[in-house]
C-alpha cells in the first residue's frame, strides 16, 4: 500500500496543477490520462460501448494492446495479495479456516470482525457522498485506508460461514462444491457476463439500470449451487481445475471417479 500511496500523493498534485488557474497543456493532459478517467464525458462512453457491442476479435485487441499498461499499474497491489496469501496460510495452519476452533472462539471473532468492517465501510460512503465521489479521496479511503478493515471483515465472516456449516445439510453439501470449482466457477462468471452483456451474446452492455445488472448475481449463484454438486459426484475435479492440476503436474490427471466393482460394493 506504500505504492499506492505514493501513486494517490501523485495524483493529488497533479490534480492541483491541473485544476489551477492558468493550468497548462501538460497539467492538464496529466490529469486526464490519470484519474480523470474516471469521469468520462458522453463521447467517450459512448466509445466505450460501441467497443463492447462489436464483434468479439475487435475487443480481444482492444484488451491486448492495454494488458502492458493494466500490468503496471496493478503492480502495487502484488505485495498486498501476497499477504493476504499469506493470511490464508496462517488461517489453515492454525486450524481456523478447517473448522478446528471451538464454536466459541469463532463467536468471539464474528461480531467484533463484521462490526468494524461494517463502521469502516459506513464511514467510506460517508466521506464519498459528503466529497461528490472526489476520486483521489474516494480510492485512498477505499483502497489504503479502508484495506484492514475489509481484511478483518473477511475474516469474521470466515468465522459466520464455518458455524452455519457446521451442520452438513444438502445446501451445505452445494456450498462445498461450489468451493471445490472455485476456478471454474469465476472463469464461468466471467464467461456468462461476457454472453449477457457484450456484442457477442445478448448485447445487453450499457441498457440496464443498476439493480437490473444486479438481478444477473443471483442467477449465476444458483448455477454455481445446481452444477458443482451433480459434477463433483461423478468427476474429480472443477473442468478447469482438471486442466490447470494437469499442467501444474505435467500429465493427465484422473478426471471421472472411479466407481466400486459389484463385487465389493456387495461385501
Amino acid at each position: 500500500m506504500i505504492l499506492f500511496s505514493l501513486f494517490l500523493h501523485g495524483q493529488f498534485l497533479a490534480d492541483i496543477a491541473a485544476h489551477a488557474p492558468g493550468a497548462t497543456a501538460n497539467a492538464i493532459h496529466a490529469w486526464n490520462e490519470g484519474l480523470g478517467s474516471l469521469y468520462p464525458s458522453a463521447a467517450e462512453v459512448a466509445k466505450d460501448k460501441a467497443l463492447h457491442l462489436e464483434g468479439y476479435a475487435n475487443f480481444a485487441r482492444h484488451n491486448l494492446a492495454r494488458w502492458t499498461s493494466v500490468f503496471g499499474s496493478n503492480l502495487p497491489f502484488v505485495m498486498d495479495t501476497i499477504g493476504l496469501m499469506l493470511l490464508g496460510m496462517a488461517g489453515f495452519k492454525s486450524g481456523f479456516l478447517t473448522g478446528q476452533w471451538a464454536d466459541s472462539r469463532y463467536r468471539k471473532l464474528l461480531i467484533p470482525a463484521i462490526g468494524a468492517g461494517a463502521l469502516a465501510g459506513g464511514a467510506t460512503v460517508a466521506y464519498d457522498v459528503a466529497s461528490h465521489f472526489y476520486a483521489v479521496g474516494m480510492l485512498s479511503a477505499f483502497i489504503v485506508a479502508e484495506t484492514p478493515f475489509i481484511t478483518i471483515m473477511a475474516v469474521g465472516y470466515a468465522a459466520l460461514i464455518i458455524l452455519l456449516s457446521r451442520r452438513a445439510g444438502p445446501l451445505t453439501q452445494r456450498i462445498a462444491a461450489a468451493g471445490r470449482c472455485a476456478f471454474t466457477n469465476y472463469l464461468g462468471t466471467s464467461i456468462i457476463a461476457s454472453l449477457v452483456f457484450n456484442g457477442w451474446g445478448l448485447g445487453l452492455y450499457g441498457s440496464l439500470s443498476r439493480w437490473q445488472a444486479w438481478l444477473l448475481a443471483p442467477v449465476v449463484w444458483a448455477i454455481m449451487l445446481l452444477w458443482s454438486k451433480p459434477w463433483l459426484d461423478r468427476f474429480n475435479y472443477g473442468p478447469f481445475e482438471w486442466a490447470w492440476r494437469s499442467l501444474s503436474r505435467g500429465r493427465l490427471q484422473p478426471m471421472r471417479k472411479k466407481t466400486a466393482s459389484p463385487a465389493v460394493a456387495a461385501a
